[in-house]
């Protein structure tokens, strides 16, 4: 958010472009957990069937409280053990997957996502990574490849 804020605001202070972005956060999170977003096909009826065998958890690089905003609209929280995401730890999306899997005694995990910094979070945390290929970026040098979140159940039975 700091890049972009001194992209878009190149003219403004530091304390002025923070306070910018603070408030568009802030817009941000109250409508997106009012209003929810457009969610994949088969997401939900996806997690229901994976929260069966695996403990689910979110890793993001958005502000605090977006993911629980996110959860809040769409009435997902139950799936998911836990999740962290940069605007609450101030750290990278490799060193939050770490976090996650010390504080939840994790061993063996992947990481689904859909963009270069993905991947490169996933092998920081010496992790499997499951590229996305319906998302919004590139990958390298996947572990494995979806085309849709409804395939995630069987490339996981894959992996094992």
């Amino acid at each position: 958010m700091n890049e972009i804020g001194k992209t878009l605001f190149p003219n403004l202070t530091e304390e002025r472009r923070q306070q910018i972005i603070a408030d568009f956060g802030n817009e941000e999170i109250n409508y997106l957990s009012q209003k929810g977003a457009i969610l994949y096909e088969g997401l939900e009826e996806t997690l229901k069937i994976l929260s069966l065998d695996y403990n689910l958890y979110i890793v993001s690089n958005c502000q605090d409280g977006y993911v629980e905003a996110f959860l809040h609209a769409h009435q997902l929280k139950s799936y998911f053990k836990d999740y962290e995401m940069s605007g609450r730890t101030g750290l990278d999306k490799g060193h939050n997957i770490k976090l996650i899997m010390k504080r939840n005694v994790i061993e063996q995990a992947f990481y689904v996502g859909d963009t270069e910094g993905d991947e490169e979070a996933s092998r920081f945390a010496g992790i499997p990574f499951i590229y996305a290929s319906y998302g919004f970026g590139k990958a390298k040098n996947p572990d494995m490849i979806i085309h849709s979140i409804k395939e995630l159940p069987k490339v996981l039975l894959e992996m094992k």
